[in-house]
């Protein structure tokens, strides 16, 4: 009686804590990290790279704000997976500016921001942090 008492906790424990997982819910704004993949609905986002980054350092005056390049590859359920260059920033004639990550009959996913900023000209950045946040898409 004993073993099946112990048993049948150990059964509804390992239930439980499988549910804890499966409910988990990602949070906006998110912060992916370099190399980092985050799984939604179905949907992978893999934060790439920076291929650019040249914003203007606080307390620097500049003639341009600058901006930065970000490369992010979203792969969908039964598609192949789709490279996106996002542009962080000031763009040029003939650039597309949207930062637009994805966009699903319920949601858009946007790049709002790439952490960290620069403090002056001769910093070097690791570690960035590329900010997403989330819309209904009802409201677009």
């Amino acid at each position: 009686m004993k073993y099946i008492l112990i048993l049948s906790i150990l059964v509804l424990a390992s239930c439980s804590s499988g549910q804890k997982k499966m409910a988990e819910t990602i949070k906006f704004p998110l912060e992916l990290s370099l190399k980092q993949t985050v799984t939604m609905d179905g949907t992978s986002i893999t934060f790439n790279e920076v291929t650019e980054d040249s914003r203007c350092p606080t307390n620097v005056q500049c003639v341009w704000a600058g901006r930065a390049k970000v490369s992010v590859t979203i792969a969908e359920s039964g598609k192949a997976p789709v490279e996106k260059k996002i542009i962080l920033g000031e763009t040029r004639e003939g650039e597309n500016d949207t930062k637009m990550v994805l966009k699903t009959g319920e949601y858009i996913l946007q790049a709002s921001e790439l952490k960290p900023y620069p403090k002056d000209s001769n910093n070097e950045i690791s570690g960035y942090v590329l900010e997403i946040t989330k819309e209904d898409a009802s409201e677009n």
